[in-house]
């Protein structure tokens, strides 16, 4: 069995345990303290995270600096510590943090996935970085008004089902535009 922590795009989390997670299915079962049971589609996944730990000596050398930028509009940062494996339905990328102090192993379905970029430097803005989201998921990257519009749907059935109140709608849905 292993631990993993379930990030939905709403911010919500649930932990457990996931005895035959596996990226190429589209759905897990994960089990969850007090023999509560769930069935996750991994559309419904923001990201897994899979595995965390210290590194003491922190990482040094050549590792490629990325941004991980998803969906709803956050972005992760971090150092590339081996080649990602991708999926049928996601991928699985180890990172080390800035720092090079922690390294996070993430499973990311690629619903959740807006792009993958390739930074210069931690400060660069994004003009000055490489998209490598084609690299990572074996699909075109040129979606980006299909994007918008399922990004937007996507925060319209929040709102409705009443998870997101109006002032999170509109500050979700400006990040959304933003991107576009």
């Amino acid at each position: 069995m292993s631990h993993v922590l379930v990030r939905f795009p709403d911010d919500e989390m649930l932990e457990g345990e996931a005895p035959d997670l596996d990226l190429d299915r589209d759905n897990f079962e994960l089990l969850v303290a007090g023999d509560g049971r769930a069935v996750i589609p991994l559309p419904a996944v923001k990201c897994l995270t899979l595995h965390r730990r210290p590194i003491d000596p922190p990482a040094r050398g050549e590792l490629g600096k990325i941004a991980l930028h998803f969906r709803d509009g956050d972005v992760l940062t971090g150092l590339l510590a081996e080649a990602p494996r991708r999926s049928r339905f996601g991928v699985v990328a180890e990172l080390i943090s800035p720092d090079g102090t922690e390294g996070l192993r993430l499973g990311i379905p690629y619903e959740s996935l807006g792009a993958v970029t390739q930074l210069a430097s931690w400060e660069c803005g994004e003009e000055e970085g490489t998209d490598v989201t084609v690299a990572w998921t074996g699909r075109r990257a040129d979606t980006s008004l299909v994007d918008l519009l399922a990004g937007l749907r996507h925060l319209s059935d929040l709102r409705e089902r009443g998870l997101l109140g109006n002032p999170e709608f509109a500050r979700r849905r400006r990040n959304v535009l933003d991107r576009f």
